[in-house]
This record gives structure tokens, sequence and C-alpha cells, in this order.
């Protein structure tokens, strides 16, 4: 009798042990399921915010070229052309607005900001002519906000790669 205690305990024991076992093996296999997927959703949005930044810093690009080609465009009196550059010009700030919500950087959503509100400074005075100073001045601030702003991009994308 003696014997089948001990055999009863043994296996009691051996289940218990296989049941600690398990439960490790399955805590551990969570953890690193766990780990892998933190990880792939980081480089997920890594990824994201790098083509976003791209995206941002292209745009940047088109709209500083739009900006001179309106300004020559109203100075010529080329009026037909101004109008369909006043169209993509609206067309590439409202991509750049809804771009500006998906960047997580405060610093580059204010710099990318602070130039879109040059521009917009920069495009009011256009057609008026007794003003021709100003209208260079918001230009030259609007290029400067411009340039900053594709400078943080770039910081931030060398911060990514």
């Amino acid at each position: 009798m003696n014997d089948a205690i001990w055999g009863f305990v043994g296996t009691i024991v051996g289940g218990l042990v296989t049941l600690v076992a398990t439960w490790l093996q399955q805590r551990h296999s969570a953890a690193r399921e766990e780990l892998a997927f933190e990880r792939a959703e980081k480089e997920r949005r890594r990824a994201f915010e790098e083509r976003v930044l791209v995206e941002l810093r292209e745009l940047l690009v088109i709209t500083a070229s739009e900006l001179q080609a309106l300004h020559v465009s109203y100075a010529a009196k080329w009026l037909d052309q101004a109008a369909t550059l006043a169209a993509r010009w609206g067309a590439t700030h409202i991509r750049m607005l809804g771009l500006i919500r998906s960047v997580s950087d405060e610093s580059i959503r204010e710099a990318v900001m602070d130039a879109f509100r040059k521009m917009n400074d920069a495009i009011g005075p256009i057609g008026n002519q007794e003003d021709e100073a100003r209208v260079h001045d918001a230009q030259k601030a609007a290029y400067a906000a411009i340039a900053d702003a594709q400078g943080a991009i770039g910081a931030r994308l060398r911060e990514l790669a």
C-alpha cells in the first residue's frame, strides 16, 4: 500500500511539474510574441512617419516653386496661368494640412505650419504692384520658413534612418 501512495504522489507531483513547465513555456512564448508585435508595430510607425515626412518635404518644394510661378504670372499679367496655379496651390495646401496631422514631432508640425502661414502671407499681396517691397519681403520670409521646415524634416528623417 505504501508503494501505491508513493506512486500516486509521484503522479501528482509529475502532473504539477508538467503543468508548471507548460505554464512557463506559454508565458515565455506570449512574451516573445508580444515583443515581436511591438517591434513590428514600431517599425510600421517609423516607416509611415518616414513616408509622410518625405511627401511633406516634396510638397514644400512644390509649393515653393508654385509660389514663385504665381508671383511671376501675376507680375506678367498672365491671369489664366495664375488662376490655374492658384487652384494647384490650394490642392497642394489641402494635402499638406492633411499630412501635418500625421506628424508626431511637434517641432516639425510647428515649422511646417509657420511656412504655411508665411506662404499665405506672401500670396496675399500678389497683384498689388504698389507694394512690391512688401511682396518681396513676404516671399523671402516664406522661402526662409520653407527652408527651416525642410531642415527640421531632414533632421527627423536622419534620426529615423
